[in-house]
C-alpha cells in the first residue's frame, strides 16, 4: 500500500521548472517509491554503492575543471555549475 506524500505536488511543481532534482533525505523512507509512483518511467540513480557515489564525485570533479578551463579561456556562454 503506498502512501500519498506531501512532497510529491512540490517535486512535480519543481520539476516542471528544472531538469534535474536531487533529493535526499534518510534511508528508507520512501524516496525513490515516492518517485517511482509519481513518474512511472523515471530515470534515477542513487549513490547509495561507494562505487557509485566515487564515480559520481570523480565525474563532478571532471566537469568542474573542464568548466573553469572554459572559463578561463573567456567563453561567454560557459554553463555554471553549482555543487
Amino acid at each position: 500500500m503506498y502512501i500519498h506524500r506531501h512532497i510529491e505536488s512540490v517535486v512535480v511543481r519543481i520539476a516542471k521548472r528544472k531538469p534535474v532534482i536531487v533529493l535526499t533525505g534518510a534511508s528508507q523512507v520512501g524516496k525513490s517509491t515516492m518517485l517511482r509512483e509519481v513518474y512511472h518511467d523515471i530515470n534515477y540513480i542513487t549513490l547509495n554503492r561507494p562505487l557509485v557515489r566515487q564515480s559520481a564525485k570523480d565525474y563532478l570533479i571532471t566537469l568542474r575543471t573542464s568548466l573553469m578551463k572554459i572559463k578561463q579561456k573567456g567563453s561567454s556562454t560557459s554553463p555554471v555549475l553549482r555543487a
